[in-house]
């Protein structure tokens, strides 16, 4: 009986985690970027949010669609999915920058496993803050 329900309970804790990960930005020098819209992300607040995230930081974030820009040396894109559990939330969110063709910086958020994690809930913004913080951490 007791192994059982140690097995639950750690069924029970693997379901309630959210995960994320950040790749601090390579490069120090990005003051512009351009990003490109993704059609597939429907919660029309998610874009500005992650220009407001750049700007913060003193990165001036620019859209565009379709074929990047010659201009844009910087440039990044997204995905973000959003799920019901009560109220909408953030699921699953994943930015990557770009300095031409490398890769320089990720911040990815990931709430797919927590079903039982009440930090699931609440706005974008307190889940990208800290997450923009670490990515523009060497700065």
């Amino acid at each position: 009986m007791r192994k059982a329900v140690l097995a639950l309970g750690a069924i029970l804790l693997a379901s309630c985690s959210i995960n994320d990960r950040v790749e601090p930005l390579s490069v120090s020098k990005v003051t512009k970027l351009c990003l490109k819209k993704n059609k597939a992300v429907h919660m029309s607040g998610f874009l500005p949010e992650i220009i407001h995230q750049f700007e913060r930081h003193g990165v001036t974030a620019t859209t565009y669609s379709g074929t990047r820009p010659k201009g844009c040396r910087y440039h990044g894109d997204y995905v973000a999915r959003w799920t019901w559990d009560v109220a909408m939330y953030l699921n699953f969110a994943e930015i990557k920058i770009y300095d031409r063709s490398k890769q320089i910086g990720l911040v990815e958020y990931d709430a797919r496993v927590a079903q039982f994690h009440i930090g699931k809930f609440g706005t974008t913004r307190s889940k990208l803050d800290p997450l923009f913080d670490r990515l523009f951490a060497r700065r």
